[in-house]
């Protein structure tokens, strides 16, 4: 797998730095840039696509969840948090993990580990989507596996 693409946001000096310093200590994470705001962050995204966001969710003016909520859906996020009550909503969001404040770096390895395995594994089911030569059926991709959806079953 290639490096996986990733910002950091936070909008704690200290708490930004350990996120980009655990980064930068994991081969296949590439850091693009590191944030104090989600609203810098939303604007190089317009033009700088990322697979992996670590985002504070406790943050002035956008917090972590509602920039969440803006992303698209090729972006994924790890909170990192001191809070644990936005932990439900941080998974409805589809969060790839929930980090909480203070975490070691061997928790957040773990947390990136899972991450890498989340990422090779879309990476391995896109590339053996066969390719459709006929229009008698198309493939759907539900709950991680690709279904062909023969055209005279929808039409029954």
């Amino acid at each position: 797998m290639n490096k996986i693409t990733c910002i950091a946001i936070d909008d704690e000096p200290i708490a930004l730095g350990i996120v980009v310093s655990h980064i930068k200590k994991i081969h296949y994470l590439e850091l693009l840039a590191e944030f104090d705001n989600p609203i810098d962050a939303s604007e190089f995204l317009q033009e700088n696509p990322v697979q992996l966001i670590f985002l504070d969710i406790n943050m002035p003016d956008l917090s972590g969840v509602e920039f969440a909520r803006t992303l698209d859906k090729n972006s994924k996020v790890i909170f990192t948090t001191a809070y644990d009550k936005y932990a439900v909503e941080g998974f409805q969001l589809h969060a790839l993990d929930y980090l909480l404040k203070p975490f070691s770096y061997a928790v957040f390895a773990i947390s990136v580990k899972h991450a890498k395995e989340y990422f090779d594994l879309v990476d391995s089911k896109q590339s053996e989507i066969p390719i459709n030569t006929g229009d008698d059926y198309l493939f759907v991709k539900a709950e991680y596996q690709i279904h062909r959806i023969e055209f005279s079953d929808i039409w029954k």
